[in-house]
Parts: C-alpha cells; structure tokens; sequence
C-alpha cells in the first residue's frame, strides 16, 4: 500500500459515493460480491480495465497462487459469471486475496470521470474505471 485510502475516502464522499470496499482477503471478485449482494446490482467488470501489478498474471500462469483462489471462488459460487475470453490466469489474480489491496467504488455514473481525475491528481496514478453496475433481483457479476 502506497498511499492512505484517507484521501480517497474523501473524494468519495464528495463524488456521492453509493458504496465501496477495499479489496483485501475476498480478492477484488470476492469483495465485489459482497457489494453486488448487499446492493441488489449486476456488475460488469471489465478485465482489461483492472489495474495490476507488473508480472501478477505470469506469476499465476506458473503457479503461484493461494488457497484464496479456491475458498474465494467457493464463496462466490454461481454469482460469477466469467467470459470464455478472459485469461483464467487473470481470473485467479481476481480471486487473489490481499493484504492491502485497493479500494472497490461504487458512484454515480455521471460522476466517474471526475471522480477518477480526482484520485488521479490526488495521487492515486493505478485508479481505473473497471465496469458499471445495473439494478438486479440479486447480486451478480459479470467478467468481460
């Protein structure tokens, strides 16, 4: 963890934030179900929008990966839905757990772009718009 979240916090209550998370031992996809149940929203994520950090998909291609990547994909189990397209090696980095991952945001759409040029000139260079959410009779997430 580079920076505090106290920033960010701040920025989100400005930018009317509807909920967030930090991305920690659930993994961004565990986390990201979290939200989606409690909300009652679809997710879209898209997987080729979600900032990483260097070498992470490669360092899951050879095998390096936790048990996290199986008890989180059991904790989300038929809420996720994953598109044939997406490397399965990025998808165990999505089910990787943290100790100190980022911050998942949920915001007004129409206030995206100046929430992220926000965090951006706050210092927050890796924040990423990742996918939008749509009302749900459940929570349910889709990775393109």
């Amino acid at each position: 963890m580079l920076h505090s979240s106290r920033e960010a916090a701040r920025l989100m209550l400005e930018h009317e934030a509807h909920g967030a998370t930090d991305i920690t031992g659930f993994g961004l996809l565990g986390h990201a179900y979290e939200l989606a149940i409690s909300s009652g929203v679809r997710l879209e994520i898209d997987s080729a929008s979600i900032p990483l950090l260097p070498l992470a998909v490669e360092l899951a291609a050879a095998g390096n990966i936790t048990r996290g990547d199986r008890t989180n994909r059991e904790y989300t189990e038929g809420a996720v839905e994953i598109a044939d397209t997406v490397d399965p090696n990025l998808v165990r980095v999505l089910y990787d757990p943290q100790t100190a991952g980022g911050l998942f945001v949920a915001l007004p759409s129409e206030l995206a772009t100046a929430f992220l040029e926000a965090l951006h000139a706050a210092g927050y260079a890796h924040a990423a718009l990742v996918g939008q959410c749509t009302p749900a009779d459940h929570g349910h997430i889709v990775v393109r």
